[in-house]
């Protein structure tokens, strides 16, 4: 006869320890007709309804690491922060994707929290700027206000660093950092593209110009026509 110990806290520590594989198939399990899961290199975005939800991958790459959970939760917030100020009514919040103790999974349950999901308003895809270019419904007067509102929007805000010595030291530290992700995958071509590219020798005076001119600000780095999107009224 064989006996088998369970103690109180390891079907609770079990079930709280899912892998990414079981909470992108009980994303996907919640899609219906006309909606889609997109996979991009560190996040899953699900388009379910009139809501667009974003589910960090637990990956560990220079210069970002979201290898546990705490990292992907500020990782969620700090986007919510940076989006909200172009995209307020876009970017709703972040929340808990939870999981019971049988298993089950939720979102903003009364489970374990299990990870973070950033929590977007759905946008209309034939709205998005890649479609428009694509079909030609995009006009040069639509276009020159989207730069414009850009321009608006950077040349109002804050500068994030203002010591040229610091800017190109940053710099130098990026371009390192992508080297060695390259490296992983392709050693041979990143010393090759490391003795091309004379990026990482930054000026300190073309440094210096540029952060003293107050031209160094926190933007996303994504945005482009794929994610743009044109609307009657700002996002």
């Amino acid at each position: 006869m064989t006996i088998t110990l369970e103690f109180p806290g390891l079907r609770r520590l079990r079930r709280a320890n899912c892998g990414l594989a079981d909470k992108v198939a009980w994303l996907r399990g919640r899609l219906g007709a006309g909606d889609e899961a997109i996979e991009t290199h560190f996040a899953w975005v699900f388009l379910a309804g009139d809501r667009a939800w974003k589910l960090r991958k637990p990956v560990r790459r220079d210069p970002m690491d979201y290898g546990t959970l705490e990292a992907r939760r500020r990782g969620s917030e700090a986007e919510v922060l940076l989006n909200r100020r172009l995209a307020p009514r876009v970017y709703l919040g972040i929340r808990p994707l939870t999981r019971t103790t049988d298993g089950r999974f939720a979102i903003g349950g009364d489970g374990t929290v299990v990870d973070w999901l950033v929590e977007m308003r759905r946008l209309d895809r034939h709205r998005m700027l890649d479609e428009r270019l694509a079909s030609g419904r995009t006009t040069a007067h639509g276009l020159q206000m989207i730069v414009g509102m850009l321009a608006d929007f950077y040349r109002h805000e804050a500068p994030a660093i203002t010591d040229g010595a610091a800017l190109a030291v940053r710099l130098r530290a990026q371009v390192d950092a992508n080297h060695r992700v390259i490296a992983t995958l392709d050693d041979a071509g990143a010393t090759a593209l490391r003795t091309r590219n004379r990026f990482s020798s930054v000026p300190r005076r073309l440094a210096a110009c540029r952060a003293s001119g107050g031209c160094i600000i926190e933007a996303h780095a994504t945005c482009g026509r794929n994610t743009s999107c044109s609307t009657n009224r700002p996002p």
